[in-house]
């Protein structure tokens, strides 16, 4: 695990580990809630930017070796938390910067077996692994990422939304919106 880092990749001498800054933001489109998002790198592929601890994905989608080496952009995965429910010791709460996931995943030191990381992952309600366009700049553009997905209408779910809606209604879920510097996340 690397030290925290500000939003230009520098120390940010804070004590903590694992923390970085993702260059955009999550919105549920259904209730309007800012969402809590992390971000993952292969910290094993230090030639695709993957040990930096910052989002930099590449364009490469394999190495020298063609599909039996993946690089897959240096594995920068991208992690949206929705807040799915409001106990404190086992729920993703409303936005706090990530610092939920931050005190679940440090639990017992980082280590990957714990328990408490599944507090975490239970939450996550979408993961990506976006590349750079070949020959493209990290943040040359504007990226927003409508996700939709089809689920149940819940009765009185929200407010409003007539009881007659089909079974399986198409429900917007987020918006991920590139912005440089928007907020800080966890890294994992």
């Amino acid at each position: 695990m690397s030290p925290s880092v500000d939003k230009d990749g520098n120390p940010d001498n804070s004590g903590t580990m694992g923390m970085s800054w993702f260059p955009g933001f999550a919105i549920n489109v259904e209730t309007g809630e800012r969402l809590n998002m992390a971000f993952g790198e292969n910290s094993w592929l230090q030639q695709s930017n993957g040990a930096d601890m910052i989002w930099n994905p590449t364009s490469e989608f394999f190495g020298a070796g063609g599909p039996a080496l993946p690089i897959f952009g240096g594995g920068h995965y991208i992690y949206v938390f929705g807040h799915n429910d409001d106990d404190p010791n086992n729920d993703v709460p409303a936005y706090d910067e990530g610092a939920f996931i931050y005190d679940k995943l440090s639990d017992n030191n980082f280590q990957p077996g714990d328990p408490s990381k599944r507090r975490v992952f239970k939450d996550a309600m979408w993961v990506g692994m976006p590349l750079l366009s070949q020959n493209g700049t990290l943040l040359e553009n504007i990226v927003n990422l409508n996700v939709r997905v089809t689920k149940p209408y819940r009765s009185d779910y929200a407010p409003g939304w007539s009881v007659s809606q089909p079974e399986n209604a198409k429900s917007a879920v987020i918006v991920v919106s590139g912005v440089n510097g928007a907020g800080k996340t966890t890294s994992i």
